[in-house]
């Protein structure tokens, strides 16, 4: 099997194929995540108590770093936030062939890949919507979700007001 896109919906697939007992391939690129659980606390759980979720929206193209969300048995990067104070603990290791090493072209017949899934994630498309309500880069303008254009109201966009507006309870 080969996935592609590591975003939240890609690796959690790749993951439960894998606790299935399939060779599985996960096709990455670049894009940046916070890690899933700081000191076995949920990261949207840190953003709540530190009331992030209620800052309100900032300048566009400054926006948030996206929220990894990892499924069913809940990833976790350490980082090494919380590491023992035992010395070999604190051991760096050489870095893991797949680092040194990466696949950069694959044979799918020699891997015995049959399938592949597209997890790369959606990009909206507002063509469709013959209005003047969009900036040069086509991305909505709107104060707190409301179009200048009579009868245009946007939901749910990231940073819409603040950060959780983009999460249904944060609608």
């Amino acid at each position: 099997m080969l996935v592609v896109g590591a975003g939240s919906s890609g690796v959690q697939i790749a993951d439960e194929l894998q606790r299935s007992g399939r060779q599985v391939y996960l096709s990455i690129g670049a894009h940046d995540r916070p890690p899933r659980a700081y000191r076995n606390r949920d990261f949207c759980w840190w953003l709540g108590v530190l009331g992030e979720w209620d800052q309100a929206a900032m300048k566009p193209g400054r926006e948030h770093v996206t929220i990894a969300v990892s499924g069913a048995h809940g990833g976790k990067k350490r980082n090494g936030l919380d590491l023992p104070l035992e010395p070999e603990a604190r051991r760096v290791f050489p870095d893991a062939d797949c680092i040194k090493n990466p696949i950069l072209e694959l044979d799918f017949a020699k891997a015995g890949i049959t399938s592949i899934i597209w997890a790369t994630g959606f990009a909206v498309d507002y063509s469709w919507l013959k209005v003047d309500a969009f900036d040069a880069a086509g991305k909505p303008q709107h104060q707190r979700g409301v179009s200048s254009e009579s009868g245009i109201y946007f939901l749910g966009l990231p940073w819409q007001s603040r950060r959780g507006s983009s999460f249904i309870w944060g609608v």
